[in-house]
């Protein structure tokens, strides 16, 4: 993808040392920064001075589960997209997660954690995407809201129209010499 760039860092939120080494290795070769955390506390510790692009949730840890952790972040303002990684293979609980945020939900087996790389790279590819798109839709905002107050300025009537003739756009002028309202002529043909 275009301008793509990895993250600074991916935190890593899981107990389970050996696992998080495992990882950290099959990240790092991928180009990824880790940083890790074994318990919920050690995580909001951390996001209390730094910062991540994503986290990866295991959601049983020793002082919270993953859930807690989360509400406990969304009370603190530390909002961090994150993908769940856990032992959990259930369904119920992958789209409980998912409704709570999750960018995805990855089971600890060695052929769903050999693909991690992918999906994080997909979802950091979201997340861009999904910026882009938000930065167009404020700038379209701010450009309607130009052409508004531009249109509300000229001094003679303006009417502007679809394809098919219909009144899209009509400034106070043209309302005040048509004799109609804005809700009466907008959709109606010229």
């Amino acid at each position: 993808m275009e301008n793509f760039r990895l993250p600074k860092t991916i935190l890593i939120v899981d107990d389970d040392s050996g696992l998080t080494t495992l990882i950290q290795r099959l990240l790092r070769r991928e180009g990824f920064h880790t940083v890790t955390a074994q318990t919920g506390s050690q995580a909001l510790a951390w996001l209390a001075q730094h910062n991540a692009e994503l986290m990866l949730l295991d959601l049983r840890l020793p002082d919270m589960n993953g859930e807690e952790l989360l509400q406990t972040m969304k009370k603190r303002d530390h909002s961090i997209p994150f993908i769940v990684v856990t032992g959990q293979g259930d369904e119920q609980l992958a789209v409980k997660m998912l409704k709570c945020g999750a960018r995805d939900y990855v089971t600890k087996d060695a052929g769903a954690l050999e693909l991690l790389p992918s999906v994080i790279t997909h979802t950091l590819q979201q997340l861009v995407q999904e910026q882009r798109l938000e930065a167009a839709e404020q700038a379209l905002a701010e450009e309607q809201e130009r052409l508004s107050i531009t249109l509300n300025a000229i001094a003679d009537g303006v009417i502007s129209t679809d394809v098919f003739g219909n009144i899209r756009t009509i400034n106070p002028v043209a309302v005040s010499l048509t004799g109609y309202s804005k809700q009466e002529a907008l959709g109606q043909p010229v």
